[in-house]
């Protein structure tokens, strides 16, 4: 499987979210190498820094921030116990957050 039929295997709202994910990434990095890892889609550079998941109500992105990490407080709503951020289908989805995080966990890893 390749990350496009991945994306175009889910139902909306879930592809609309990925695609514009998708979009956002490919703009901010565009020397990464996108992947399928762990199941879903990835971007890495040298390692994968970035993943990110559609579920059936919510789309996902891994891994977990550093603990401290300056996002944390920002991202503190949408953490879940191992610390990965889950977006809600049903509400909007904040992709200028998420394209912050990109930026950390690249950073990060």
């Amino acid at each position: 499987m390749t990350v496009d039929q991945y994306i175009l295997d889910l139902p909306e709202p879930q592809q609309s979210i990925m695609k514009e994910i998708r979009r956002r990434m490919k703009l901010a990095f565009p020397q990464a190498k996108e992947a399928l890892s762990y199941g879903v889609p990835a971007f890495k550079n040298e390692k994968s820094f970035f993943y990110y998941g559609a579920f059936k109500a919510h789309v996902s992105v891994f891994p977990p921030l550093s603990k401290d990490s300056p996002l944390q407080e920002k991202t503190k709503a949408y953490q879940n116990p191992k610390g990965n951020l889950i977006f809600s289908i049903k509400k909007p989805i904040p992709y200028d957050l998420i394209m912050e995080v990109a930026k950390a966990l690249s950073e990060q890893y």
